[in-house]
């Protein structure tokens, strides 16, 4: 544990979502107030249209002190990566990524709380995401198919990776090693899960907290059949993509080529078609 008061920067990448941009801002401007670290908020505008910045004039008075970041070039990783940049160059000491996701009231104070005591033996900190479905949502799939598998994990296990709907982490570990999202998968998805893979491969400390708790609103679109087939592909496909990085490029290939097709299937299969037993 440290007495020092950290500089924190809580990154929400975000291109032409301004309802979720906003969502998300309102979210954290009535959220506990964390004094726990130096917080500073960053937007980063993925999109040409730069619309971001009319979201941000909405909140003249918000709470933290909130900065806009604009990316021209296409791609979530460049996106990241301009957030750790920034946090870099501003001399913060630790990030927060945040996507869509609506943070619960004690949110921010709880997991800045957690990451502050057992830092620095700790480097990562990540938590749940519990998905919020609408009036509307179908009654022959299950409303946990959205949840990711985190529901038996208790505060402290020791994770190997990490994603970034809710995470905190230490900037030297990019300041140290170099390590950044790998802008040659930015449109395949999965940087995120490789970056957090391969920092812990680093030696650096990946730990759970549970109570650590925001919220995703799952709209109309992704709560069709269809959407999650597509889904479960992408993932199988992206778990490969991953997995190809890990590995030395030169070996394994076929075995790759074979797991890419199996996981793709298992993708497609898993949670989309089993949820129709639910009918």
């Amino acid at each position: 544990m440290s007495n020092k008061k950290l500089s924190i920067v809580v990154a929400i990448c975000t291109c032409q979502r301004n309802h979720l941009l906003r969502q998300v801002l309102a979210s954290l401007d009535a959220a506990q107030h964390c004094q726990k670290g130096d917080i500073h908020v960053l937007v980063v505008d993925n999109h040409i249209s730069q619309s971001a910045q009319s979201v941000i004039s909405e909140f003249s008075h918000f709470k933290y002190p909130l900065h806009y970041l604009f990316v021209p070039q296409a791609g979530i990783p460049l996106s990241r990566n301009a957030a750790i940049d920034w946090g870099l160059q501003h001399n913060i000491d630790a990030c927060i990524f945040i996507d869509d996701e609506i943070a619960h009231d004690n949110w921010l104070v709880t997991l800045v709380k957690y990451y502050i005591h057992h830092w620095p033996d700790v480097q990562v900190v990540t938590g749940p995401v519990e998905s919020i479905v609408t009036a509307s949502y179908p009654i022959y799939l299950p409303k946990d198919i959205h949840n990711k598998r985190q529901s038996k994990r208790q505060t402290g296990e020791v994770l190997l990776e990490a994603y970034t709907n809710n995470v905190i982490f230490d900037l030297a570990i990019c300041k140290e090693t170099g390590l950044r999202f790998d802008d040659a998968m930015q449109h395949c998805g999965g940087t995120d899960r490789l970056f957090f893979i391969q920092a812990a491969n680093h030696g650096y400390k990946i730990v759970w907290n549970r109570q650590a708790l925001v919220y995703e609103q799952i709209d109309t679109d992704r709560q069709k059949l269809s959407w999650l087939i597509k889904r479960h592909a992408r993932h199988g496909v992206t778990y490969v993509q991953v997995t190809k990085q890990l590995h030395d490029k030169g070996t394994k290939r076929i075995r790759l080529y074979v797991c890419e097709i199996f996981y793709t299937l298992r993708g497609i299969l898993k949670k989309s078609f089993a949820s129709i037993q639910d009918i």
